[in-house]
């Protein structure tokens, strides 16, 4: 239950895998910069063998990492069986790895996982949440009010358990999952539904310099799973692959005529500030930080 408190103003490199064996939160102090503590992932945080963990919380830090190709380095490797009742990330930036976290090897089971105004960038193919194994069960995943962009893989699970609930909320996506890759990447099913709110999507993520594919596929599993779709908007240049069937029910509440690049500020860089004056969910969609 204890707090760490970061000073804001320095980097700090974690060099030593950390296993987590207590409820922590790890938090940003004042800085005269931009963005708080930066805690620079030269290898990943762990939960100990055995141990059941009530949270891990980590508010208002930078994660990243050197590997500005995202394919070797993550925030959380969890690879012991394990319970976790929460993993949370407030305020937080989050940039340069292969995956956020990723539940793989071993037996386990994590309560709930939150992405709460943040803004994801640059990960790679296991994506912003993994659940890379049959016998790890995920309870509640919520995203909220957070920017998601530049992502090889968005949201996965192996899991042969269901998942409690699915939320998306008061987001922006864009270039959030790779070129004919999955948006919600299953095995088996989301109890209790997945959620898209108050959502503005884009279109996919072509990595290759210049490249313009931008198609994806809907869902993978998911086959007797619920969708709720409220005020979420794709843009024009929103595709699925063609003639794959697996597109989402209700997706999206209202097309949006115009591309990316007509209604945010400079998409390619990570600012996503609406320039469209007359979309009509500037008020009340997408990331808050982003709105009219």
């Amino acid at each position: 239950g204890s707090t760490i408190l970061l000073d804001g103003n320095v980097t700090y490199d974690l060099d030593t895998k950390y296993s987590f064996d207590k409820s922590l939160t790890i938090k940003s102090g004042y800085s005269f910069g931009q963005g708080g503590a930066i805690i620079n992932l030269n290898t990943n945080f762990n939960i100990l063998a055995g141990a059941n963990v009530g949270s891990v919380i980590f508010d208002g830090v930078i994660l990243t990492s050197t590997d500005t190709l995202a394919v070797a380095k993550y925030v959380f490797n969890v690879d012991q069986s394990s319970t976790v009742g929460e993993i949370s990330f407030k305020n937080c930036k989050i940039s340069n790895l292969r995956g956020v976290c990723r539940f793989q090897n071993s037996t386990g089971t994590v309560g709930k996982y939150t992405i709460d105004n943040c803004i994801v960038t640059n990960i790679g193919n296991y994506g912003v949440f993994n659940v890379d194994n049959a016998n790890w069960t995920a309870g509640d995943v919520l995203f909220k009010s957070s920017t998601i962009y530049r992502c090889v893989v968005f949201m996965a699970s192996k899991s042969t358990r269901p998942t409690k609930s699915v939320t998306v909320e008061d987001c922006t996506l864009n270039e959030f999952v790779a070129k004919a890759g999955t948006w919600y990447k299953w095995v088996n099913e989301v109890t209790n539904g997945i959620t898209m709110k108050n959502t503005i999507v884009g279109h996919g993520y072509d990595s290759a310099s210049g490249g313009t594919d931008y198609t994806i596929i809907g869902y993978s599993g998911l086959a007797t799973t619920s969708w709720t779709i409220t005020n979420t908007y794709s843009t024009s240049d929103f595709a699925y692959v063609p003639l794959n069937t697996k597109t989402i029910s209700g997706f999206p509440s209202f097309a949006y005529t115009k591309t990316v690049n007509d209604l945010w500020k400079s998409p390619a860089t990570g600012d996503f500030n609406i320039k469209d004056l007359t979309f009509a969910g500037i008020k009340d969609s997408g990331d808050p930080r982003w709105r009219k």
